[in-house]
């Protein structure tokens, strides 16, 4: 019969030649030191041949892989480092991009009609935390659904001010007021009916505009410049948008303040409306002196045919205090007069820390001699107090 020595080895299937040979050697190794350990402690004999068992143990104990060269094992734990990296954003990017599909869905007109305030408010909770490009389109697109609906509600309620006028007149409600004596006419119902829409009229217009105001309040605290120049490219320039929608827009892009100056500068040089020009203006001027990359563009205003326009850049003029401004004011002096040109002495006075008044020789004057100095930049401008303020203020 065959020894316990001689029982075939039983190798996994998948085990390579190499993963054998190694086990052999560890086996072997295990023996030698069995054998040497029996020296020590004095056992005579043979040394105890190590049994398949334990070989196998072994084996499964201690495989004998191959260690990954140094670059792969770099590869490996940069890859796992971006997969660690990159899974919340992703999570985030489905969440956010599952929230706004909701959120454009419910401000959606459906032929079923409007959802309920409630849900709209809750959808615009959902996306509080939003701050990208894609939440400003969906912003702007529920305000201008919102807008519109309000208009809608307006325009409603003056056609049925006015039939319920006419209907009123013709059952001469102050001279014979109900129960009627020849019983119901049959205008009756539809002037209750009327009756009760306008009475529900101005609690939904009340209602909508606070849904809008909180709309404009998300879009203002917007602070992502993908956002905001995508607001400012998109918006400002569309005759479609409102007014007020505008001026929030420009007041969240001062917040931001000088890296949004290209997009607002760019934004003025399409803006045609004076009260696009207007709000561009000024958020350039509340900027500041960073904004000084747009003087050449609002020097050009100051011969805009609106004398509002006008007014406003030589404003900004003075706050952003860039020496290009000083001559183009001092020449456009001669060409205003009464209020125009009282306001752009004072921007004069508040640019150069001058108090000259409102003399456009005297400025023409001063702007012959001391010119060449101002417009070096050699004198620090910008922060002057005009001579109305400090005369009030001293009286």
């Amino acid at each position: 019969p065959r020894g316990v020595g001689d029982v075939p080895q039983r190798i996994p299937p998948g085990v390579s030649e190499a993963h054998r040979i190694g086990r052999r050697s560890r086996t072997e190794g295990v023996e030698e030191e069995a054998g040497r350990a029996a020296v020590t402690h004095g056992r005579k004999g043979p040394a105890p041949r190590v049994t398949p068992r334990a070989r196998a143990w072994d084996h499964a104990a201690r495989p004998a892989y191959p260690p990954l060269p140094a670059p792969a094992m770099l590869r490996l734990l940069a890859a796992f480092l971006w997969v660690l990296c990159a899974w919340p954003s992703a999570l985030l990017a489905q969440s956010e991009a599952k929230d706004l599909s909701r959120f454009e869905k419910i401000f959606k007109p459906s032929p079923k009609g409007a959802p309920s305030l409630e849900d709209r408010r809750a959808a615009l909770a959902a996306i509080a935390s939003y701050d990208s490009r894609a939440a400003a389109k969906a912003l702007v697109d529920a305000y201008q659904i919102v807008t519109e609906e309000i208009e809608t509600a307006l325009r409603q309620r003056a056609q049925d001010e006015a039939e319920f006028k006419k209907l009123a007149v013709e059952l001469d409600i102050e001279n014979q007021p109900p129960p009627f004596k020849k019983g119901m006419p049959p205008q009756y119902p539809r002037y209750l009916e009327l009756q009760s829409q306008l009475a529900k009229i101005p609690t939904v217009t009340i209602e909508l505009e606070g849904l809008r105001e909180a709309l404009r309040d998300r879009l203002s605290a917007l602070r992502a410049p993908a956002a905001l120049d995508w607001l400012l490219a998109k918006v400002i320039g569309d005759e479609e948008q409102p007014f007020t929608l505008k001026l929030s827009i420009a007041r969240a892009a001062v917040k931001i303040g000088p890296p949004l100056v290209p997009a607002m500068l760019a934004a003025l040089q399409k803006a045609k409306r004076p009260e696009e020009i207007l709000v561009l203006i000024d958020s350039l001027g509340n900027i500041g002196k960073p904004a000084k990359a747009a003087t050449p563009a609002i020097v050009k205003l100051l011969d805009h045919g609106d004398s509002g326009v006008r007014e406003r850049a030589a404003w900004a003029l003075s706050q952003i205090a860039a020496p290009e401004g000083i001559g183009p004011l001092v020449a456009r002096l001669e060409k205003e007069e009464d209020r125009t040109q009282r306001k752009l002495c004072i921007a004069l006075e508040v640019l150069t820390r001058q108090r000259l008044g409102q003399s456009a020789s005297a400025w023409k004057r001063w702007w012959s001699v001391e010119g060449a100095k101002y417009a070096s930049g050699a004198v620090e401008l910008g922060g002057g107090e005009n001579s109305t303020t400090a005369a009030r203020s001293t009286g």
